[in-house]
């Protein structure tokens, strides 16, 4: 269970021009209590407060704006992304200026700053959103898919015409994304000038998209990315998720950060698989059932469940009486038992059980303890009448904690087909 997070201190003054306005500001970036959110404070307005919040998000196109009585900062997006990136929840963004300096026209320079000043822990449990539902957000030409997911994952894909096409997955591997620089098409530079747009750029720090370059366009998709998680800052907490983002911008991130913002009201809720429902469907009990409940369900194609992990589970004072470890295969067991819920969720397979045939491509990646919750997923691979195979992974904290795929044959219940 991670808990918020601030800065370890203020950073140091940095400076430059707007990517837009083309005006000289300044900012730094201070330490916050907890449960204060991020605030930009505009030193140069009486010191004028602007939470970080979709509250306050402006209807503009080309940039993300903050605005309140009518004061604004601009262009928020690429340092809200690298604050994001590094879990912090709670700080002051002290700005001179109607605009965060661009300096590196990414969220790398942001990023390598809030580095070297560092963070710290917070006593209060950060919150954390969880969509329990399939949404889609469709304006235009661009649209936003989101599904459940114990983790935070993006998928772009960018198109503009031909030539000027990529698909970029975000693989939560940050140093590889904070580095791509904004951009816009070579056919629209003498209009967006004219529209007072990138008065600020610098060479070198604004790609200029041709369509000749495909290392160009990934690195155009993974801007977008950048500006995606930027936005969903706004909902101010940490978002897990899958993310598949087409031809999207800030539009449409703002439309899907207000529809999460309002508990998603425009969309038909699931009920939450209880546990009471998984025992309806599992033969297990206690102390073996290892599902609490299903966040989650599309039949016969993907499920995500939780496991609460305790001190009262009865295998800790065994394992280990020094420090408590919940064992690997328990982890590979409430894996199997979500599949198997997802698998006997169909009408078809009231009655069965779900016996295991073969585990694959088992990894532990770090322990678990505790005080931890395990999100679990489990997606199908193969499904026939009376065998199916299941990618199955367990996260903590929105980080791949186990994983593997497991094969099932089904039976009948009090049957022996010689399988155990």
């Amino acid at each position: 269970m991670r808990v918020e997070q601030t800065l370890a201190d203020a950073t140091e003054w940095i400076e430059g021009e707007g990517l837009h306005t083309g005006a000289r500001c300044r900012c730094r970036i201070l330490p916050a209590p907890e449960g204060s959110g991020i605030v930009f404070c505009r030193r140069d307005a009486d010191m004028f407060q602007i939470p970080a919040h979709i509250d306050y998000a402006a209807n503009t196109t080309r940039f993300t704006m903050l605005q309140k009585d009518g004061i604004s900062v601009m262009t928020v997006e690429h340092l809200l992304c690298a604050l994001y990136a590094m879990r912090v929840d709670n700080a002051v963004v002290e700005i001179e200026g109607e605009e965060v300096p661009d300096l590196d026209g990414a969220a790398l320079a942001f990023y390598n700053l809030l580095r070297k000043t560092g963070v710290k822990k917070q006593c209060r449990v950060a919150e954390v959103l969880f969509p329990t539902t399939k949404i889609v957000v469709e304006e235009d030409e661009g649209r936003i898919t989101v599904e459940p997911s114990g983790g935070f994952e993006v998928r772009y894909v960018l198109h503009y015409q031909e030539g000027i096409e990529a698909e970029v997955c975000f693989d939560g591997n940050w140093r590889r994304l904070v580095p791509a620089r904004t951009f816009c098409l070579q056919n629209e530079v003498e209009q967006l000038r004219a529209a007072g747009y990138g008065k600020g750029a610098k060479e070198g720090a604004v790609l200029v998209l041709d369509g000749r370059n495909k290392e160009d366009n990934e690195e155009a998709a993974k801007h977008k990315i950048i500006d995606f998680v930027g936005d969903m800052t706004l909902l101010g907490r940490e978002v897990r998720g899958r993310f598949i983002c087409e031809r999207s911008g800030h539009r449409h991130n703002r439309r899907l950060c207000r529809m999460l913002a309002d508990g998603m009201k425009e969309q038909k809720r699931q009920d939450v698989i209880t546990a009471e429902d998984v025992m309806r469907v599992l033969p297990h009990r206690y102390p073996f059932l290892m599902v609490d409940k299903v966040l989650y369900m599309e039949a016969g194609r993907r499920a995500v469940g939780v496991k609460n992990v305790t001190i009262n589970e009865p295998y800790f004072p065994g394992h280990f009486p020094t420090r408590p470890v919940m064992p690997g295969v328990l982890q590979i067991e409430a894996m199997a038992q979500l599949a198997g819920v997802l698998l006997l969720r169909d009408v078809e397979c009231h009655g069965k059980l779900p016996f295991l045939m073969s585990i694959d491509g088992v990894k532990f990646r770090r322990p678990v303890v505790p005080g931890d919750q395990l999100v679990l997923e489990a997606e199908v691979v193969k499904m026939r009448s009376r065998s199916g195979e299941v990618a199955t992974r367990a996260l903590v904290d929105g980080k791949v904690v186990s994983e593997a795929r497991i094969k099932f044959v089904i039976v009948e219940q009090g049957g022996n087909d010689g399988t155990d």
